[in-house]
């Protein structure tokens, strides 16, 4: 009689029922990782575009901090400080952080004067300003403010936190995420550079600056730094056009000389930057400013001097006299800002003769009207403008407390941080 043997599973089978849950346990552990690790890279990324919106606002409001509006003598830091405010909140909308646009208030926005060089500029971890010595707040409202700090929060305590992918896992539904900027404007300028491929935002012109004799009015001494100039025009930053009526910032007219006249009253001078008077050259500079090779005589860059207290001019081949094309092209930029220069003395003689200009000192100028002569001159209304550009070269040894904000036109823009 045989018998039969039970079947039996195999002795190792029996831990199979194990196997299950861990791996159960495995994955769960893998992807709370995976979650952690994506709200990580998450809230990193929303943090860079925090930063990008307030590097924007910063950049905006420190455009605003070098307005024509420095040059009124009534101005106050607050109405600066307004604008700058208001320019800075619509560049951070225009930018977005988690899908959703940047939102600051004016209490995330703050201004302060550099005192000397900021190249050990302190802010606290909550982005509020630390007075050093170097940066303070301003607190006199006879002192104009030249730097500007952003901060952008997507934070709890603000009540815009940023939601988080897997909260079940990790049970954390949001998280914080702050962008801190601050952008500065240096008037301490010696000379413009193009950078990164663009143009200075500069006219091959040249303006009288004193007449030695002190009998012409029409210079740039007179008419301007002593405000005895006309005032008949203003320009509307909102709709970006020249309008009748004063600004409360003087004017000065340019006057050139006949093609084949005297240069007895001009008070101008076309310059050769790189050009040989060509005159699509010129042209192109008028409208559109100074490019890298145009500067190639001088390797790639235009300086007055090596520093703020150097007495040293740069001597070019100028003109007393415009052609019907770059009066057109003149025409072209009216309203707009542009670098200038002022010239001390020229070299006399017939107005179709290449004269020696001596250049001392950058300015920055807005064209208000461009008129032809019926003696075949053309006059050129303008008035003093302030331009921020990256494209300046400044002096960093110079303390800036020693620079009058109040008489500068010219300034460089930079982010600080």
């Amino acid at each position: 009689m045989q018998h039969h043997r039970a079947w039996q599973h195999p002795r190792h089978s029996r831990r199979h029922g194990l196997t299950t849950p861990l791996v159960m346990l495995a994955l769960l552990v893998a992807m709370c990782g995976l979650a952690l690790i994506l709200d990580r890279m998450w809230l990193e990324a929303t943090r860079l575009e925090l930063n990008t919106a307030a590097e924007a606002a910063a950049l905006a409001g420190a455009r605003d901090l070098a307005s024509d509006q420095r040059l009124l003598p009534e101005i106050t830091a607050k109405q600066l400080e307004d604008e700058a405010t208001q320019s800075a909140v619509f560049a951070c909308w225009a930018n977005r952080a988690a899908g959703q646009p940047v939102v600051v208030s004016e209490a995330d926005v703050q201004f302060s004067t550099i005192k000397a060089d900021s190249s050990v500029e302190v802010v606290s971890n909550d982005g509020s300003l630390v007075d050093n010595g170097l940066v303070s707040q301003v607190d006199d409202e006879t002192e104009l403010p030249n730097r500007i700090l952003v901060q952008a929060h997507r934070t709890r305590f603000r009540g815009n936190p940023v939601a988080l992918f897997i909260s079940q896992l990790t049970n954390q539904p949001y998280g914080d995420a702050v962008g801190i900027a601050a952008a500065k404007i240096d008037p301490r300028i010696v000379g413009v550079r193009p950078v990164s491929g663009s143009v200075v935002p500069a006219l091959p012109l040249a303006i009288w600056k004193v007449d030695p004799t002190g009998q012409r009015s029409d210079t740039w001494q007179v008419a301007i730094e002593q405000r005895l100039g006309r005032d008949d025009y203003g320009y509307d930053t909102t709709t970006d056009s020249v309008t009748s009526g004063g600004d409360g910032i003087p004017e000065l007219t340019l006057t050139s000389a006949r093609r084949d006249g005297p240069a007895i009253v001009v008070n101008l001078q076309l310059l050769d930057i790189g050009t040989a008077f060509d005159e699509k050259k010129l042209s192109r500079q008028i409208t559109q400013g100074w490019l890298a090779e145009d500067l190639a005589t001088w390797n790639g860059e235009f300086r007055l001097s090596t520093d703020l207290n150097s007495t040293d001019v740069i001597t070019l081949p100028g003109l007393p006299f415009l052609e019907s094309a770059d009066r057109d092209a003149l025409d072209q930029i009216v309203g707009s800002a542009r670098v200038a220069m002022l010239y001390d003395s020229a070299a006399t003689g017939d107005s179709a003769q290449v004269s020696q200009i001596n250049c001392s000192r950058l300015v920055a100028i807005r064209v208000l009207q461009v008129s032809d002569q019926d003696d075949g001159s053309c006059q050129i209304v303008v008035q003093p403008a302030v331009l921020a550009t990256r494209t300046a070269i400044v002096d960093a040894s110079q303390d800036l407390e020693s620079i009058d904000h109040r008489s500068a036109y010219l300034y460089r823009l930079e982010l600080t941080r």
